[in-house]
């Protein structure tokens, strides 16, 4: 069950121990922290994909999911959640590090918001010289790991009718 968090730093959730939020609201609801923005239409990259896996399921969108790159400084990323699968898409605007350089980071604050048992897919589009991407991110021992995936394969596991083929370890 999900952290429910009061407005205000007196009305903070258990978990906060501090001005500085690590708890499931992400600071949304007390600290400096900046919300997240939720809501709005999941890109045309992943509608695609939605279609492909004939699936009826609405998607949640977070806009902007801030998480720790490195130094401590602030990156974000574009989050599509569909079922258990959640698809982190890097934006053009991350002031931070990448998806994939702060995967473990990135992974670990959107399994304390989401929970344990998501698929986690790195999406980059396609952009410059470079061709659209698609990774499943597991963390082994710590350690981020990528696998390529193909549209149809991320499909399939929207549809569930594929398996993630790497089990995670702690």
């Amino acid at each position: 069950m999900a952290t429910q968090c009061g407005k205000g730093w007196t009305e903070r959730c258990a978990h906060a121990k501090s001005r500085k939020c690590t708890c499931r609201c992400g600071g949304e609801h007390h600290g400096k922290a900046r919300p997240i923005e939720e809501g709005g239409e999941p890109r045309t990259e992943i509608t695609e994909v939605l279609q492909m896996a004939d699936s009826s399921l609405v998607p949640r969108v977070i806009e902007r999911f801030d998480y720790v790159g490195y130094f401590d400084k602030r990156a974000t990323t574009h989050l599509t959640i569909c079922g258990k699968v959640v698809i982190a898409t890097e934006r053009d605007d991350n002031p931070g590090a990448s998806i994939t350089n702060a995967a473990e980071n990135l992974w670990a604050k959107v399994r304390e918001r989401f929970g344990d048992d998501i698929i986690a897919i790195e999406h980059y589009p396609k952009r410059g010289g470079f061709a659209e991407d698609w990774d499943v991110v597991t963390i082994v021992n710590g350690e981020a790991k990528w696998s390529s995936l193909t549209r149809e394969a991320v499909a399939d596991l929207i549809a569930g009718r594929l398996l993630p083929l790497v089990v995670e370890v702690a």
